[in-house]
């Protein structure tokens, strides 16, 4: 039995990572699943949120997402997204300020199609916060 599986994650315009893990958590479109190595085959999308990976070594790195594709298969993971940023890469002034247009933005749309765009930038700035204090813990 592996004791380790290999993950990519891909952004619109990088390979963000791509090594052997012990273990990932992510957020998918049904809610948060674990993967561990030897995992049964399947394909999912992803909301705006994170994946924490167990590196090798123990050591946990976060790894923000703007939503997107997952896949496993034949121990080997791979994350499809637009976007994607380290946690400890992430500018947090920048995201706070993302956060407050977003909820002026909520508070002023006039449209149904205004607020809904709102509040998915803000689903982001808040999950990019997130991110970014988690991977301050480590």
């Amino acid at each position: 039995m592996q004791k380790f599986f290999n993950l990519d994650v891909i952004s619109a315009e990088k390979i963000i990572f791509s090594n052997l893990v012990r273990q990932i958590i992510i957020t998918g479109s049904e809610g948060e699943f674990g993967i561990l190595p030897n995992h049964i085959s399947f394909l999912t999308t992803i909301k705006p949120g994170f994946i924490k990976i167990m590196l090798e070594n123990m050591q946990i790195e976060y790894i923000y997402l703007s939503g997107g594709i997952f896949e496993i298969y034949l121990n080997k993971a791979i994350v499809l997204v637009d976007t994607a940023i380290r946690g400890k890469e992430i500018d947090k002034n920048r995201a706070i300020k993302s956060k407050q247009k977003a909820k002026n933005l909520i508070h002023s749309a006039q449209e149904k199609q205004e607020y809904i765009r709102a509040m998915v930038e803000l689903s982001k700035s808040i999950a990019k916060l997130r991110t970014y204090y988690l991977s301050k813990k480590n």
